[in-house]
């Protein structure tokens, strides 16, 4: 016989099922600015490779790897996978660019809007595993915290404003300002557009690293304290079933062992 459903279970319905939504909303937008930085970075230089009567194999699939890790990381909510593999992945694939496509990422509205995108994209991986994923992936046990989860969100998302900041001052002196334009044409002539690109790539660089040590870390952090009792589950899982360790760990030597294949044969 079903128990009647009582208040409280109305209200753990509702907000279960606000959650839910919330995650799926989620899901959706990582999904989306996933496809959108593969587009902005390698999308260009893909079309160019299949329209090309000469063009490469191996570069198809480099630049195509993205596609294929991005997958994995919206069916498997890891921030290893979401925050560091992803982004990582691209690197084979623009190393492989032309000169044409380089050119056409380093105007400086194409350069701002993949800026924009990547640090939109790092925001919404970082947090997008903080409530309400996907059914398929909720974990059974989810740590409830020690009463600081509320100090800590703030510590991690004043972080993300702080480096958002920083992101802003640097494009305002590099496209906004005419300081830096004016002393560079005075100093450099007619390759002040070269130089100003290098200054941009070298400052966006720095601040990539300070983003990911000052924001994505602690974000990673958040996430494992969270995640922390069903990694320990999984770990003990794995640990008394030696045969699916093993066979784990095959398929991350195979996978590894063609990744360092197909560097050797982009490089010849």
């Amino acid at each position: 016989m079903d128990e009647p459903m009582t208040e409280g279970t109305s209200a753990h319905a509702r907000v279960s099922g606000g959650r839910a939504r919330a995650g799926a909303l989620k899901w959706a937008l990582l999904a989306f600015l996933m496809l959108n930085l593969w587009a902005q970075w390698l999308g260009a230089g893909l079309f160019a490779e299949l329209r090309s009567a000469d063009g490469s194999g191996l570069r198809i699939l480099a630049m195509m790897v993205p596609l294929v890790v991005g997958v994995v990381g919206l069916v498997h909510a890891h921030p290893a996978l979401r925050l560091l593999i992803f982004p990582v992945s691209f690197l084979p694939g623009m190393a492989l660019l032309a000169e044409r496509e380089w050119e056409a990422m380093s105007e400086p509205v194409a350069l701002l809007m993949a800026v924009a995108s990547f640090v939109l994209y790092l925001i919404v991986a970082a947090i997008s595993g903080e409530e309400g994923e996907l059914p398929a992936q909720q974990p059974a046990d989810v740590h409830p915290g020690d009463g600081r989860a509320g100090d800590y969100r703030f510590f991690v998302r004043s972080r993300v404003l702080a480096v958002s900041a920083v992101l802003a001052a640097i494009l305002g002196a590099l496209y906004v300002s005419p300081a830096i334009k004016t002393s560079l044409v005075a100093q450099a002539a007619e390759r002040a557009p070269l130089h100003l690109t290098f200054m941009a790539v070298v400052m966006l660089f720095a601040w990539v690293v300070m983003a990911y040590i000052s924001a994505v870390l602690p974000a990673l952090n958040w996430e494992y304290d969270r995640r922390q009792p069903v990694f320990s589950q999984s770990l003990a899982r794995l640990m008394s079933s030696p045969r699916t360790l093993a066979r784990r760990v095959m398929w991350r030597v195979v996978a590894a062992g063609a990744v360092i294949m197909v560097a050797f044969q982009t490089m010849r």
